[in-house]
């Protein structure tokens, strides 16, 4: 199994997701963390509800 950790803000959500999707393609076995470093991005990647990534908010 593959870890991967990335971490980005709404402004680059679109890219972060664009990620997501090509591991899924190229990558059988893999788990991605994601670092939301702000509240847009973590409520759009929680609705997205990938299979294989965790959503982390940098939220206190």
């Amino acid at each position: 199994m593959y870890n991967f950790c990335t971490l980005f803000d709404s402004f680059y959500l679109t890219r972060g997701i664009a990620m997501y999707l090509s591991l899924e393609k190229t990558c059988d076995n893999f788990h991605l963390y994601i670092f939301a470093f702000d509240d847009k991005s973590y409520e759009i990647l929680n609705k997205l509800n990938f299979k294989h990534a965790t959503i982390i908010s940098l939220r206190i």
